[in-house]
């Protein structure tokens, strides 16, 4: 049994021990809730960070696969606007009867005749050549009417330069 050293008068009362008793257990109480809490929210805080840190590094590796995404497309776009140009280049330059023609007319070159230019597309073969002399001129030009193997002959130009000699341009169709 304790020993009460204090007067009566200093003994507190019952409803006092009563409220002090309750009112430890509620610290006690409130102390053990506000400990769980802070764990709870600590916790909390700790997972949430972790999630965020997992989330900016997937998000990152996102970034880099899109990146990597876009220079494949940007590539395979690439890749697809060269294929429909050569598929509008051999749907266009379907030439091979111009050429052809090309080669029946670069047989029949003779001395004194040399080939200039020459322009081979779709339905038009044209040779521009120089010559040093009228006579080989004239004489080139007969070849071409003789040999017969072409429809029409046009000349689409003739110049002469006293330097060079004479500069003759020709359209062929077969």
């Amino acid at each position: 049994m304790p020993i009460n050293l204090l007067p009566q008068e200093f003994k507190p009362k019952g409803y006092v021990v009563t409220v002090s008793h309750t009112l430890r257990k509620v610290a006690v109480l409130l102390l053990t809730v506000f400990l769980v809490g802070s764990v709870a929210i600590l916790g909390a805080f700790i997972f949430t960070s972790q999630r965020i840190k997992g989330s900016n590094s997937m998000q990152e590796e996102l970034k880099t696969e899109i990146e990597t995404l876009e220079a494949t497309e940007q590539r395979l776009i690439l890749l697809k606007d060269r294929l429909d140009k050569v598929k509008t280049i051999e749907d266009a330059n379907n030439s091979g009867e111009e050429v052809t023609v090309l080669g029946n007319v670069s047989d029949l070159f003779s001395e004194g005749i040399t080939p200039k230019g020459i322009l081979v597309s779709k339905g038009l073969t044209q040779v521009s050549v120089y010559a040093d002399s009228l006579a080989n001129l004239s004489h080139f030009i007969e070849i071409l009417k003789g040999s017969g193997q072409f429809a029409n002959i046009a000349l689409v130009s003739f110049d002469y330069d006293p330097e060079d000699g004479y500069t003759a341009e020709f359209s062929f169709v077969k």
